[in-house]
């Protein structure tokens, strides 16, 4: 399920602890069994790609190289955030692909380390930094299949425009660490498509308004 708000307090919230799992944990986790063969019937979409703009860069050295900037105080705090609400939301990627630049580098070995993702089993694509939809739509369609759930970790414009082909939808703007998540009924990269895309999740860290 897509939670849109989670509340501190509840009618069972005395008696009952809240934990969030991802489906192949509650599998596990659930009790009785009729419950857990509830969840066997859960279909979970064949194929699943997250789509991560790097946080919040500085500009402090206008002589820096655009490509070597760092984040920022801001983008330091907000890429763990997103990190743990990713986490939180059952995101499980067999595959982190991050562009080289520094600041799309940075956001995604800390958004790995925030998913218990080995750094050292990210890729990195130069094609991603400065990439154009249509590039990055190719890279995403010659991923190796047997990895289900890519993780894409990039700029725009590039990946604003990705995501609206893939909706046909008006995202004006991914904003910097802001995260879209989408399922294709395909069983191969090759063959996603938008018509066989859906919207699994929108987040960014101004969402939560306790987030600066």
């Amino acid at each position: 399920m897509d939670a849109v708000q989670e509340a501190d307090r509840w009618p069972e919230s005395g008696s009952r602890e809240r934990r969030w799992f991802g489906l192949d944990d509650a599998r596990r986790e659930i009790h009785p069994p009729g419950a857990a063969a509830v969840l066997e019937n859960i279909k979970r979409p064949e194929l699943m790609l997250t789509l991560v703009r790097h946080a919040k860069s500085s500009w402090g050295d206008p002589g820096l190289d655009d490509f070597l900037r760092p984040l920022n105080d801001r983008g330091r705090r907000d890429a763990p955030e997103m990190g743990r609400r990713l986490r939180q939301g059952g995101v499980q990627p067999a595959l982190i692909v991050s562009s080289p630049a520094k600041r799309a580098l940075k956001t995604a070995r800390i958004i790995a380390g925030e998913l218990d993702f080995h750094e050292d089993d990210m890729l990195e694509n130069a094609v991603i930094y400065e990439a154009t939809a249509a590039e990055l739509l190719a890279l995403v369609q010659g991923l190796p299949d047997e990895k289900r759930d890519v993780m894409l970790v990039g700029h725009n414009p590039g990946l604003t425009d990705l995501a609206n082909f893939f909706l046909r939808s008006g995202i004006d703007d991914i904003p910097t660490c802001g995260v879209v998540r989408l399922a294709f009924s395909a069983r191969r990269w090759r063959d996603i498509t938008a018509q066989r895309a859906s919207l699994l999740m929108v987040d960014f860290p101004k969402k939560n308004p306790d987030t600066a």
